[in-house]
């Protein structure tokens, strides 16, 4: 059941950065990190090396 969470969780994890990597291509809009870092808890450092 364990390896199921967790499992589970990675993949939650993994889909939540690959939306917050399009977000951040996608639109140019000013504040457009500090929106993502205020909807997901994330500092915005890490959106920004998400997106390299």
């Amino acid at each position: 059941m364990y390896r199921k969470a967790e499992a589970a969780l990675d993949k939650a994890r993994a889909e939540l950065r690959a939306e917050v990597v399009a977000v951040l291509r996608s639109t140019g809009e000013r504040g457009a990190q500090a929106d993502v870092a205020r909807r997901t808890g994330w500092a915005a450092e890490a959106e920004q090396s998400a997106a390299e």
